[in-house]
């Protein structure tokens, strides 16, 4: 009988062994499966990384173009406190040419960009011969000035003498947004 309990026993242990060795293998295989994922991802990671090293040297080259057009572009642009000189500038314009204008700033003007690039938006009425109205559209277009305006709408209108309204924007560089 005892050699009846020792043969129980053993068969016991080699079924448990059995069991938990099983069990050890089926562990062992989902935690291989796990870490050849994660290797997987890893290879991948690195994979996008090398493929974005060249491309950061392009966007670090093109930075150093675009920080000469920056500097160029602040140099270009008067302050917000430098604009009450437009309408001097415009009405200067206007009486070589023999019109009358009438210029006043809309609203409180504000960024329109990252990068301390605003704008404040204007309104412009000229009276005066055809060819003054267009004479002063050419020399904003073509003299040298301290201001970069945008013109947004135009209307022409004929009565006693032409009137040419105007609405745009005004831009300047914006010491707080930067």
């Amino acid at each position: 009988m005892v050699s009846k309990k020792v043969f129980i026993r053993s068969v016991v242990v080699i079924i448990v062994s059995l069991i938990v060795g099983f069990l050890g293998l089926v562990w062992f295989r989902y935690d291989i499966e796990s870490q050849s994922a994660k290797v997987q991802l890893l290879k991948n990671t690195i994979a996008r990384r090398v493929q974005l090293v060249p491309l950061l040297s392009v966007l670090e080259s093109e930075a150093e173009k675009a920080n000469m057009y920056d500097e160029k572009l602040s140099r270009l642009l008067p302050g917000k406190d430098r604009l009450i000189d437009v309408r001097d500038f415009l009405e200067s314009l206007a009486s070589q040419r023999g019109v009358t204008l009438q210029f006043a700033f809309q609203g409180e003007g504000g960024p329109t960009s990252s990068g301390g690039l605003s704008s404040i938006s204007f309104s412009l009425v000229m009276s005066g011969p055809l060819s003054g109205i267009m004479g002063f559209l050419q020399d904003i277009e073509s003299k040298p000035r301290a201001y970069l305006l945008a013109l947004d709408t135009f209307e022409l209108s004929r009565g006693d003498q032409y009137q040419a309204t105007f609405k745009g924007r005004l831009f300047y560089k914006d010491v707080e947004n930067q």
